[in-house]
């Protein structure tokens, strides 16, 4: 994990939330660039690089759950409403996540990870679905 050339952007190969300590510390040494933007709007910069192809909302009923999968490029999912827990295999351990509104998650590319909705739950996905990084 290293921090990119214009030292604002994390580039990794392992999940990462906004709770995690390298992005707190990469959001504490950028405040001093946050966009004013629009009177009314607020910008919250996610600070991941990413290539990304393809904007995705998925919803979710309590309950629904996913099996252990991966995908060929790196996903951001940002949660917009609800709650639900994503388990990923990292370094031949199995961790969880218990993410709600407002928190996101990056898992990069041939992460093995299963979620389950804990409550009805709202994600914008942010992934790779054609001329992805192979494993």
């Amino acid at each position: 994990m290293a921090l990119s050339s214009w030292q604002l952007t994390i580039k990794t190969d392992v999940v990462l939330t906004n709770k995690s300590p390298i992005v707190i510390l990469c959001m504490q040494a950028q405040e001093y660039k946050k966009q004013e933007g629009v009177s009314g709007f607020d910008q919250r910069y996610i600070p991941i690089e990413l290539d990304l192809q393809a904007i995705v909302i998925t919803s979710g009923k309590k309950g629904a759950q996913s099996e252990y999968h991966q995908h060929q490029g790196g996903s951001l999912r940002y949660i917009m409403s609800g709650k639900y827990e994503i388990t990923y295999r990292e370094n031949g351990e199995e961790k969880s996540e218990t993410l709600q509104a407002d928190d996101w998650i990056y898992i990069p590319h041939m992460t093995s990870y299963k979620s389950i909705v804990l409550e009805d739950v709202k994600v914008a996905h942010l992934y790779c679905v054609t001329q992805c990084k192979d494993a």
